[in-house]
């Protein structure tokens, strides 16, 4: 638990902006994936992610002392298969060094 508050503190402490604009007569959710799919992240941008992620989870664990409930299991399934791509995908794992672990889409045993 040390860990996730540690991640969050970092979270919290970023120095982001965030930007919104309003398009008329567009696609939202298409936009902001095709927008999401062309930017280059770098490790610790992956990294601010996952915290923010766990940050429910960690939270419920803070203020309910320890009880936790099903309500961050989308969060805690999106920070998954982000950490799963930083591995297998992206190359950025200290353990298995900087490769890539099978092909997009395809099953993948580690």
């Amino acid at each position: 638990m040390g860990q996730l508050k540690e991640e969050a503190a970092k979270a919290r402490g970023g120095n982001r902006q965030i930007t919104t604009t309003r398009l008329p007569n567009m696609d939202a959710p298409a936009l902001l994936k095709d927008l999401e799919a062309q930017q280059v992240k770098v490790r610790p941008e992956l990294e601010d992610q996952l915290a923010v992620m766990l940050g429910g989870r960690a939270a419920e664990e803070i203020i309910y002392e320890g009880v936790v409930s099903t309500g961050a299991a989308n969060d805690l399934e999106r920070a998954s298969e982000l950490r799963r791509q930083t591995v297998t995908r992206f190359g950025m794992s200290e353990r298995l060094g900087r490769l890539t672990y099978g092909r997009p889409g395809a099953a993948r045993f580690l």
